[in-house]
């Protein structure tokens, strides 16, 4: 398999077995044999736990009457940044005597370097978590001296089954790109998940207030720009009724929304500003004119015979 392929399965597989795929190496049993010339050997394999071959077996069977230095070295080549793959080593009766774990460690090569070493090792390479993957390179190089006849009975021992290698339970890694199917996109609001989305739940309660809050101050500007404006009004006509100043303005319905709500306030002449005092009661509201009291004098009226006229507050959301 090549490292293209092998990035299309990484990329495809959520939840593969990690032995669908495996071939007769993938057990101790059908371990492949690594063969030394001059003291030297290389093989060569994929391990990839997203295509459902997460684990290659080789055995390295030394020089009969020889003992020595056995160097192993692994290296690897991944389909994307990040990845990683592993090897530990047994000795024919199944004991751990090496294990360089990569899972959690940076780098693309792993070594280990077993003394005084003799018989049959078993070599696990594998890829540590659920998307590992990757194409690798084992070296072994053995430097030996004879050993005695004894050593032989080593050779010829039974072989038990090693420990298995657990399963990774699974992983819910991160929902780069939308898929209802994927369970990682299940809890995550992704920008591209629809309304309704069980995880964007925040989002939508966020968008439907975003929402009212908008349309509230849409219809709030839209209401407040159709109301009445403050305006002046003259005064007309004044009159005395015993202790009330009943004044007349010259406006009334036909130019404003005029009711006897609104605020009547007279102003000091020639400067806009209200006398102390100089509020005007609107008592009824004409077309054309428009009648009130007031508390000023006849003579403070007709000095000051502008008022301005307010609307009350706009009864707008």
């Amino acid at each position: 398999m090549r490292l293209t392929g092998l990035l299309v399965l990484v990329g495809c597989a959520h939840n593969v077995p990690q032995d669908r795929s495996t071939g007769i190496d993938g057990k101790v049993k059908g371990a492949a044999p690594i063969v030394f010339e001059n003291g030297e050997a290389r093989v060569k394999g994929i391990v990839t736990y997203p295509g459902g071959d997460r684990v290659d077996w080789k055995v390295i069977e030394l020089p009969e009457k020889s003992r020595g230095k056995l160097d192993l070295q692994l290296t690897w080549k991944t389909p994307r940044p990040g990845l990683q793959v592993a090897f530990d080593v047994f000795d024919q009766y199944s004991h751990p005597i090496k294990a360089t774990n990569a899972a959690h460690r940076r780098g693309r090569s792993r070594s280990a370097t077993i003394n005084d070493a003799v018989g049959k090792y078993f070599v696990r390479i594998y890829a540590p978590k659920r998307g590992d993957a990757g194409a690798y390179t084992l070296t072994a190089n053995f430097i030996g001296e004879t050993t005695p006849e004894g050593d032989e009975a080593i050779r010829k021992a039974p072989i038990p089954d090693p420990p298995k290698l657990a399963a990774v339970p699974e992983v819910e890694g991160e929902c780069d790109v939308f898929d209802p199917a994927d369970k990682a996109c299940k809890k995550t609001c992704h920008a591209d998940a629809p309304a309704g989305w069980k995880a964007c739940k925040d989002r939508d309660d966020r968008a439907i207030r975003d929402a009212a809050n908008e349309a509230t101050a849409l219809a709030r500007a839209e209401c407040l720009k159709n109301q009445p404006k403050a305006f002046k009004a003259r005064i007309i006509h004044v009159e005395v009724t015993g202790e009330t100043v009943t004044v007349k303005l010259d406006t009334g319905t036909d130019e404003q929304p005029l009711t006897t709500g609104w605020t009547a306030k007279v102003l000091t002449s020639g400067a806009d500003t209200p006398i102390a005092n100089g509020s005007v009661r609107l008592l009824n509201v004409g077309k054309q004119q428009t009648k009130g009291s007031s508390g000023l004098t006849v003579d403070q009226i007709n000095g000051n015979p502008w008022v301005r006229l307010t609307p009350p507050p706009a009864n707008c959301p």
